[in-house]
């Protein structure tokens, strides 16, 4: 998906940038380090600063491991066939998306294949492997169910 940034004197004008992996979730540390502004030292952001990325200095590829999560049935519905994708990963140029088991997983090189139309984990297993390690060992670190108070108060409980 694209992105678009103006910022006169800091990004170069009209350039494009065809490689560098950027998620919304590095908006937050991005836009407090253009800001100047420091993030609370017990906040562990899920991004990191894009800053360089954007001003065409910073490294392209991700060091951050990036993961989320989310409910899909599987096998997939045959009204919607790409819709099975429980667990993701994007390591580097890496993507491993995994239904809910990570019993199919598949890979792609987000730099070579932007659209995801070339499945790799036969070519590279080794990549699989580690990949899955690291959704493994994140996934150990979710909680099972909500804590502490994490609902509004304009939510009804009774719905």
């Amino acid at each position: 998906m694209p992105f678009i940034a103006r910022w006169p004197s800091k990004i170069a004008a009209g350039k494009v940038d065809k490689t560098s992996i950027f998620s919304a979730v590095d908006l937050l540390p991005t836009f407090c380090e253009i800001a100047g502004v420091k993030l609370p030292a017990s906040y562990r952001p899920d991004g990191v600063s894009q800053v360089e990325t954007l001003q065409g200095n910073g490294k392209v590829l991700r060091e951050k491991p990036l993961f989320w999560k989310t409910i899909a049935p599987w096998p997939a519905r045959k009204t919607k066939p790409d819709h099975w994708v429980s667990y993701a990963v994007v390591s580097k140029n890496w993507k491993l998306v995994a239904n809910r088991d990570a019993g199919y997983v598949e890979l792609y090189d987000l730099v070579t294949d932007p659209l995801e139309k070339n499945d790799l984990k036969e070519r590279h297993p080794k990549v699989v492997k580690e990949l899955t390690k690291a959704l493994e060992q994140w996934q150990m670190t979710l909680p099972t169910k909500p804590t502490g108070n994490v609902f509004s108060n304009l939510r009804n409980p009774k719905e």
